[in-house]
Parts: structure tokens; sequence; C-alpha cells
């Protein structure tokens, strides 16, 4: 990897660290193949940065950031805090960080007029879902609960920046409980070429602006 010019590689195994729709990931198998890679890099001597989701924690000894996202096939607002904060209690896992990522896109989802499940359908930039919503009255800004159980339609969800710094502050006194690194709460913007840069729907980069 080195030899060819690159600087590093990114790793992404959906269902290994986190169960999928119902569909259970493997605990034992993401833990052997992260000892395996820790074991190779410090033999190449290469760094390696290991982030997984919060909602299946593996020991605090082979993580450098757990990733606090909501659970796209249900509860839209559920983070993880509490299952990651009592994870590391008893794991006493100090040399960790807890990071939140933030995409600039929104997040579509689709529901059936039988069913209260959401299907994620991808990502979409603001300024698409911004003139869709003003021309298609199925289309819904809100999460599965608020929508009446014969409605149908495409739901978005938008993670807005002042959730987060709200949801940060209330658990900041508790994370001083756990003696983690200096600054162990990160966010970590992504996708910033759908984050409206034309100011479609008013002023350009909103989300990177709010960051701010």
């Amino acid at each position: 990897m080195l030899e060819n010019g690159f600087s590093g590689v990114h790793l992404d195994w959906r269902g290994f660290d986190s169960p999928l729709c119902s569909h259970p990931g493997s605990e034992t198998t993401l833990t052997t193949i992260v000892e395996h890679l820790r074991d190779l890099a410090e033999l190449n001597r290469v760094q390696l940065t290991v982030a997984l989701s919060a909602s299946t924690p593996l020991a605090g000894a082979l993580v450098d950031f757990y990733l606090l996202e909501g659970d796209r096939c249900g509860g839209l607002e559920d983070t993880r805090f509490d299952v990651l904060y009592r994870w590391l209690r008893q794991t006493e896992a100090v040399n960790v960080s807890i990071c939140w990522p933030i995409s600039a896109a929104v997040e579509t989802f689709s529901k059936d007029a039988k069913s209260n499940r959401l299907s994620f359908t991808g990502l979409e930039q603001r300024s698409k879902v911004c003139n869709l919503q003003s021309s298609n009255k199925s289309s819904n800004e809100c999460n599965v609960g608020q929508l009446p159980p014969e409605q149908g339609g495409r739901i978005f969800r938008y993670r807005a920046t002042d959730e987060v710094a709200l949801v940060a502050k209330k658990y900041a006194n508790i994370w001083k409980g756990l003696d983690l690194r200096t600054n162990p709460m990160c966010v970590l913007y992504s996708d910033g070429d759908f984050d409206d840069p034309e100011g479609e729907c008013g002023t350009p980069f909103p989300l990177l602006g709010a960051l701010f």
C-alpha cells in the first residue's frame, strides 16, 4: 500500500460491527479482524485508526473512536449514548474518543401505507429535497411516529447541528465521570458537496455555517 503511494485505506464492513435491519452482526468476527489488523499494522509500521459504531462497542483497547449514529431501520433519534456509556464503565476503557458523524446530505426513507416500518432509500442534496417538498405533498419532514398509520410517502431526516449541540451538552457532565481523552466529544462533518452550496434553499452551506 505504502509502496504505491497510498497514505491510508478505509475499510467498511457493514453488518460486522452492528446489526443492520434485524440481520445480526458478528462481534466475534469483528474482534478477530480488528485484532489481526492491529498486529499487521504494528508489524508493518502502519498507523491504524479504528472507528466503530457505538451500537455494538468492542473492547476499548481495540478502538480509537466510537461513532454515534441513529438506527436507520427504526427509532431515528436513538444514538446509543446510554449503551456506550454503560459499556465504557464496565470495561474501564479510557483511551477512546466519542464522535458524532454529521452528514450534509438529507437521509431519505420510504414508508408504505400498510406498515409503520421505514426503508432507507439513500441520501439527497438539501436543495433537491427543498424543491421536492414544495411540490410534493406526500413528502414529510418528520419521523415515522408522526405519520398516520394509513399514510405512506417519503420521509426526510436532517441531522441538525443544533440537536447535536444540545445532546452533547446534556451528556457532557456524564462523560466527565469517565477518564477519557481530553475533549472526548467531536463532530465529523462529511459530504460537503451535498450541503446546498448554491444556496437554493436559503443561505449557502447551512450545515457548515451552523457548525461554526
